[in-house]
């Protein structure tokens, strides 16, 4: 039983949450059937529950010890690619966790930092699910959507600047400024 759906291809793994009668709360994948379907693997004949917690720990739970198992959507990835595909994109900022009108430094280091943690290839190599990877995928287009989104709005104030007529940019030829009419050796 102990081992039996973790590590063969024949059981299917279904992400849940569960709840304990002592209050406990758990999450991770419960094995022990090759349906898939959560009412056949909690129905049937054994006394136990094969459960791997998220950190991967497996362990049997005793089915007069759970007192809720909610299962758990796995996040679509199709549905974050056409929000992004239809400009349904949520605020930038929120995105790479930052404040509006933050510094490009601060936008960059937000961006850096997401970047590495859900760069695909940071996963390439282990053993994880797919629609982890997929998820992971999603994630770094979101985070690279913001802060090119970011990117181009602090890149066009400054070109905003220059276009300003000169009269009303200090520090440049308008308001108080002298201007010879004539070249100095002219005279």
């Amino acid at each position: 039983m102990f081992g039996s759906g973790s590590g063969s291809d024949d059981s299917k793994a279904i992400p849940v949450a569960i709840t304990l009668t002592d209050g406990v709360e758990l999450q991770g994948n419960l094995f022990g059937g090759m349906t898939g379907k959560l009412a056949d693997m909690v129905n049937k004949p054994e006394p136990f529950l094969e459960f791997a917690k998220a950190s991967g720990e497996m362990m049997l739970l005793a089915k007069s010890t759970v007192a809720a198992i909610t299962p758990l959507k796995p996040i679509k990835v199709d549905q974050l690619s056409k929000r992004i595909g239809n400009g349904g994109m949520p605020n930038p900022h929120t995105v790479l966790g930052i404040e509006p009108g933050a510094s490009q430094t601060v936008i960059q280091n937000a961006y850096h930092s997401l970047a590495r943690r859900y760069h695909p290839d940071h996963f390439s190599g282990r053993e994880i699910p797919p629609e982890v990877l997929q998820y992971v995928s999603a994630m770094f287009q979101r985070i690279t959507v913001a802060y090119n989104d970011l990117k181009k709005v602090t890149t066009e104030q400054p070109s905003q600047q220059a276009a300003q007529p000169a009269q009303s940019r200090p520090g440049q030829f308008g308001a108080g400024a002298q201007h010879r009419a004539t070249p100095p050796n002219a005279a």
